[in-house]
């Protein structure tokens, strides 16, 4: 069956009154019909600001999630997604539920949104979890921003996060984080130290950068076998070790774990005794504050 609806043509499958097919929405027409809407969740800026920068990448996909008009013909859902065609000043094809019922339109989004893990999981991925969490702790470090400090999807203006979609690509462009994983799963000395996604962010960063030494600097952790007490790799896991049994205001947060170990390493790699690690992170107490360490390669 061909329709037209608001002067644009598509071709839709019709069952009982519902039909489903795909529409290419203008911003005119995104205008119309959020004037239809019923009543919807307070706009989040963030969330449409997003969604543009995506459709203006060529990565928002109209499959992902339908948009539901009822039985009156009012736009049920997909605020956010008609800002987003305002926001673009460009026509975008979506896939469009027409007739819903009310019973419908109920379970929408009623179930659990799938998360990071999850969808690695459906991938069929191992221990998904740690994975989709290092993966971010990752992604973090690469923006510049700093690992276990915030798991936000939407970060800054130029680098808007990682959702599901570039969980996946991010993935394909990280598959060493995968033994990372594996390493900290069969390797509890190292994994019980602190949150196991920040050690395998922590993991995987030191041994790309340096495939012979990083390894061995790992090695030492895991079977405390140290040069004395001014090595660094002892030094980052008396710290570690000693954190795990302070309170739990004074247990270092994810942030300092992965600065304190990645400065660790960099002391390893250059061959320095040292004495104390440190990281003086944002709001610190007398407000000095250290950029986030970098990992070095030699």
């Amino acid at each position: 069956m061909t329709v037209n609806i608001l002067g644009t043509k598509t071709e839709t499958l019709s069952n009982n009154g519902r039909t489903v097919g795909y529409e290419t929405i203008t911003p005119t027409e995104a205008v119309a019909y959020l004037n239809t809407m019923p009543g919807n969740r307070p706009l989040s800026n963030k969330q449409v600001e997003y969604l543009t920068q995506q459709a203006n990448a060529g990565k928002y996909f109209a499959d992902v999630a339908p948009i539901h008009f009822d039985t009156q013909g009012r736009l049920r859902n997909g605020q956010h997604r008609m800002w987003m065609v305002i926001e673009s000043e460009k026509p975008l094809q979506f896939l469009v539920i027409r007739n819903a019922t009310e019973e419908e339109i109920d379970a929408v989004d009623i179930g659990k949104r799938r998360s990071g893990g999850d969808v690695l999981a459906l991938d069929g991925y191992a221990n998904s979890a740690m994975l989709s969490g290092s993966l971010i702790h990752l992604w973090l470090y690469e923006n510049h921003q700093i690992p276990g400090h915030s798991r936000s999807m939407f970060n800054t203006k130029n680098a808007p996060g990682m959702t599901n979609h570039t969980m996946r690509e991010f993935m394909s462009l990280h598959p060493g984080m995968v033994t990372s994983v594996e390493f900290m799963r069969s390797t509890p000395s190292v994994r019980l130290l602190a949150t196991a996604s920040v050690m395998t962010f922590c993991h995987y960063g030191i041994n790309r950068a340096n495939a012979t030494q990083g390894p061995a600097f790992w090695v030492s952790i895991a079977t405390q076998n140290f040069w004395g007490q001014s090595d660094p790799a002892f030094r980052i896991y008396d710290r570690l070790t000693r954190s795990r049994g302070e309170k739990r205001a004074s247990k270092l947060v994810p942030s300092e774990v992965a600065a304190l170990t990645i400065k660790a390493w960099n002391f390893w790699i250059q061959g320095k005794d040292v004495r104390y690690l440190r990281w003086r992170a944002p709001g610190h107490r007398d407000h000095t504050v250290e950029e986030f360490p970098r990992i070095r390669s030699h």
